[in-house]
């Protein structure tokens, strides 16, 4: 798969989640839907220091993780 093929696609083809630019399209199509005394609330998952876990115990482990 080249890489503008892969830029487009919504999905992450390790996690199949919502990757950057499906979020930031979903996050956008949502602000506009709702009212202004709406709130929308987002919830975003950081692992700090992820290549430590890559770097220790594989990258299978790290993408069991």
């Amino acid at each position: 798969m080249d890489n503008l093929t892969q830029r487009c696609l919504p999905l992450d083809p390790l996690t199949g989640l919502n990757n950057r630019k499906q979020l930031t399209h979903t996050f956008n199509n949502l602000s506009k839907s709702h009212e202004d005394q709406d709130k929308i609330r987002l919830y975003l998952i950081y692992v700090n220091h992820f290549k430590q876990i890559n770097d220790t115990y594989g990258h299978l482990q790290g993408d069991n993780a």
